[in-house]
């Protein structure tokens, strides 16, 4: 691979890419964690959740959103 294939503006896109997806994940997981701390532990008395548990959910709801997603849009786009 030679220098300015490495840099190439596609691959600097990617790589921008991959870090939004990133960033956006940890910080729905952050949300998600204070969101059910707040409610669920605090005003309802349940036990408190960790990052782990967090990220797990998180995981879980992409697991299941995502190949829906996919599914649509590769739908769509053959019946185009």
């Amino acid at each position: 691979m030679t220098h300015s294939s490495f840099h190439s503006s596609e691959h600097r896109g990617r790589l921008r890419q991959i870090a939004v997806i990133t960033v956006a994940f940890l910080a729905g997981t952050i949300l998600l964690l204070w969101g059910y701390n707040t409610v669920a532990a605090g005003l309802l008395g349940a036990p408190a959740a960790r990052f782990v548990h967090a990220l797990a959910a998180q995981a879980g709801v992409v697991g299941l959103i995502l190949p829906a997603l996919v599914w649509t849009r590769t739908r769509a786009q053959s019946e185009t």
